[in-house]
């Protein structure tokens, strides 16, 4: 009875050592290298893929709120609209042409603001510079 299990479990460990080794040997075969900007695999339309890029802004409005998160971020209204303003270390703050610290900053302020617009959002941006009136 030895004899009969013994082939069965051989031939068994024989062609599940075989199928192991064929779905290696296909899974490291080397894969056509397409550039990410042609790849539509999961674009089923086959449209372009839009990437959001920074864009250089200027807006001017009023802070309405500042969030003393880090970095700091201000909320400014602007005729077009509410933005979300965040500042960085090196954000230069200016009043009459003089430094000033964030610190500084307050609702009801008018102030200019350039930047770099956040790709995800356009009513989101990075300052640069902002200017106090």
């Amino acid at each position: 009875m030895t004899t009969k299990l013994q082939i069965p479990v051989k031939s068994f460990a024989l062609s599940s050592l075989i199928g192991l080794c064929l779905l290696f040997s296909a899974c490291s075969a080397p894969q056509p290298d397409v550039p990410s900007e042609n790849n539509q695999g999961n674009n089923p339309d086959n449209n372009p893929i839009e990437r959001s890029t920074d864009e250089q802004m200027i807006i001017e409005g009023k802070i309405v709120a500042v969030m003393e998160s880090f970095p700091l971020q201000l909320k400014v209204e602007t005729k077009s609209g509410s933005y979300s303003v965040q500042l960085l270390s090196d954000t230069k703050i200016t009043r009459q042409g003089e430094t000033v610290d964030p610190g500084k900053l307050s609702p009801d302020q008018k102030v200019r603001i350039k930047g770099q617009s956040s790709g995800s959002s356009k009513s989101a941006m990075t300052a640069q510079t902002i200017e106090i009136f």
